[in-house]
């Protein structure tokens, strides 16, 4: 079997990790800019255009040594400042987005269940105040599960988090031991219980696979692990050895050796039988969720939608403009506290640019895939037309499935995922530089 292809993590790294396996050219892609237009009153707000804002908590008890997301251990007595600095660019960016509402919020990491339930609490406030959370809100929080403490979990859900995103990674020990992870197989067990003693009845489980020494057999005992605790949802993420990280190294000396590509796409294949079985939905290539829930705020980036990122190292997408904060923690704050703009950089996005991003995003999603009506109102041609004979032969290879409505990843194809994204763009981009470019709408 072909490996996946497929190496994303959680959070909005999730989505630059997607990128960065597609292309080097794509490196830190987020570009969003299609606005989604919402109907219908909520708590006196009439929504029509709410947004999904993400935040990043930059700090970690310690950093894996897998890991290249911008995140900084031993930093823990900056974050009151950190908090104060983010409410104050949530208030200015929130009021300048152009957005009369939100509708998820996600903190990502970094490792945010580190903040205090009256951090959470005073960031959901600030998010509230400018844009309205909406009645259907979801606000997500990535935990690890080490922070695991009753009155700590029981006060993120009274702040008004309502659903918990666990980095477990591994239930078994050796294998987190491997991953540099600062818990153990039953301390992850009991975040969980005491997740849903504090009333969280949506919880997300990460799990890694193809680590080191990791055979087939052991990844079947993770997945069962997994689906022993009963989580509403579920992604899982192939290691990826990032440059310029310990694991690079190690890899390169000799130290760590991965399981092969074939193991990996067994694992993967393994997982969504399992899973499947189980009544999860495999609704995005490296997400599964029991009917009713889905990730929503991963979705508005699959489903090229905009969104407001604001944190240090943050990317977000507005008004057709792809934004990155300011890395540096210390910083951000002082920046932030001085009134000063905390961003680094901004660019405006191309027509053609967001059309690639459209193509590979929503080919993520696996029973949506590239909805052709859309893609056509958006940019003016039929994707169907436009990349037709690039479609007939990925069709006969049984990569990609056709019909009058969408253009769809097979079963197949999710191994392939990657270069089934980079033969469309190919052909995207000789379409563009034969023709005049396609007007946006």
């Amino acid at each position: 079997m072909h490996g996946t292809g497929e190496i994303v993590s959680s959070g909005e790294s999730a989505l630059r990790s997607s990128v960065k396996a597609l292309k080097p050219r794509l490196v830190g892609k987020v570009a969003l800019t299609r606005m989604h237009n919402f109907s219908g009153k909520d708590m006196g707000v009439e929504v029509k255009n709410a947004l999904a804002v993400y935040l990043h908590i930059p700090f970690c008890r310690v950093r894996c040594p897998y890991c290249d997301f911008n995140t900084y251990a031993g930093m823990q007595s900056l974050i009151p400042a950190y908090v104060e600095a983010l409410c104050r660019v949530i208030a200015r960016e929130g009021a300048a987005s152009g957005y009369r509402a939100a509708r998820t919020v996600y903190f990502g990491g970094g490792t945010p269940s580190l903040l205090a339930p009256q951090h959470v609490a005073q960031i959901i406030d600030a998010v509230d105040a400018v844009l309205p959370l909406t009645a259907q809100r979801e606000i997500t929080l990535e935990a690890n599960p080490v922070t695991a403490d009753a009155a700590r979990f029981a006060g993120f859900r009274a702040a008004g988090a309502n659903r918990l995103s666990f980095g477990v990674q591994s239930f078994t020990d050796r294998f987190l031991k491997v991953l540099g992870r600062d818990h153990d197989a039953n301390q992850a067990k009991r975040a969980l219980r005491i997740a849903r003693q504090a009333g969280f009845d949506n919880v997300s489980l990460d799990l890694m696979y193809a680590v080191p020494q990791q055979s087939l057999a052991d990844w079947r005992h993770d997945v069962d692990a997994a689906l022993d605790q009963a989580p509403e949802h579920v992604s899982l993420y192939c290691l990826t050895v990032e440059p310029a990280t310990p694991y690079a190294r190690w890899v390169g000396n000799g130290r760590l050796k991965l399981p092969t590509d074939d193991i990996a796409a067994d694992m993967y294949d393994h997982a969504r039988e399992r899973l499947a079985a189980a009544g999860y939905e495999h609704y995005e290539i490296s997400n599964w969720a029991l009917p009713g829930k889905e990730g929503q705020h991963n979705q508005v980036y699959w489903r090229h939608e905009p969104y407001l990122g604001l944190g240090a190292g943050a990317h977000g997408y507005l008004n057709g403009t792809r934004t990155e904060e300011i890395r540096a923690p210390r910083d951000y704050v002082e920046r932030a506290l001085k009134g000063n703009s905390t961003a680094l950089r901004s660019e405006k996005i191309s027509h053609g640019t967001a059309m690639e991003d459209s193509i590979f995003l929503n080919l993520r999603l696996l029973r949506r895939g590239i909805v052709r009506s859309e893609f056509a109102e958006r940019f003016g041609a039929d994707p169907a037309t436009l990349l037709s004979s690039q479609l007939a032969e990925l069709s006969r290879a049984g990569l990609v499935s056709v019909d009058e409505k969408a253009i769809c990843l097979t079963s197949n194809g999710c191994f392939l995922a990657n270069e089934v994204c980079v033969r469309l763009m190919t052909g995207l981009e000789s379409e563009i530089s034969t023709a005049d470019p396609v007007v946006s709408r």
